[in-house]
């Protein structure tokens, strides 16, 4: 499985793109920089902890292609 992700910092905006079919456990675990996160319709789960004490992050939503 891999994960494809593009993030911004000046935005504070991670993408997860298409062909990522899970986010793992912890895998953006205590990253203050992450406030909104789109995942593409794809995405089948989202791992327990994926982002675990983000705390900035308010927005979990979907790609527009």
């Amino acid at each position: 499985m891999t994960l494809n992700i593009q993030f911004d910092p000046e935005l504070g905006v991670l993408e997860v793109l298409p062909g990522s079919p899970n986010i793992p456990e912890g895998s953006f675990k205590q990253r203050d920089d992450i406030q909104t996160v789109f995942f593409s319709d794809d995405l089948e789960s989202i791992d327990s902890n994926a982002f675990a004490f983000c705390r900035n992050l308010t927005t979990l939503d979907y790609l527009i292609h």
